[in-house]
C-alpha cells in the first residue's frame, strides 16, 4: 500500500469498529472521529464532557447526535473508562484523545 486511500478501503472492507476515545473533547479529536465517522470506518463512544463536547462541536461545525457521549469530567477517569470499554468488549479500538500522554499510558498499563 501506497496511498493513504488504500488503507482507508481496507479498514472500511473490515467493517466499523467501536472506537473509544479518552477524554475526546477538543476540536483536533472530534474532527478526526468525525471525519472516520463519515468514511464509515467508526461508530464513536466520546468520553468526556457532555458540556464542553456539545459546545466544541458547534464551534467547529459537527454532528455531535452521532457520537455516544459517556460523561466523565476528570481526564484520568475518561482514559480507564476507555479502556475497560476495550478490555470488556463494549469497543473494539481505544484512541487518546486531549489527555497527556503520561495519563493515557498509566491507564492502558494500569499503573
Amino acid at each position: 500500500m501506497q496511498h493513504l486511500s488504500e488503507i482507508v478501503e481496507e479498514a472500511r472492507k473490515k467493517g466499523k469498529k467501536r472506537l473509544a476515545v479518552a477524554y475526546g473533547q477538543d476540536a483536533h479529536t472530534l474532527a478526526a472521529v468525525y471525519a472516520a465517522y463519515k468514511e464509515g470506518l467508526v461508530e464513536p463512544i466520546l468520553f468526556g464532557d457532555p458540556k464542553i463536547i456539545e459546545q466544541v462541536c458547534k464551534e467547529e461545525n459537527i454532528d455531535c447526535n452521532i457520537f455516544k457521549i459517556i460523561p466523565e469530567s476528570n481526564d484520568v477517569k475518561c482514559v480507564n473508562l476507555a479502556v475497560n470499554a476495550v478490555v470488556t468488549g463494549e469497543a473494539d479500538v481505544l484512541m487518546k484523545g486531549l489527555v497527556s500522554t503520561d495519563k493515557y499510558m498509566r491507564g492502558i498499563l494500569n499503573k
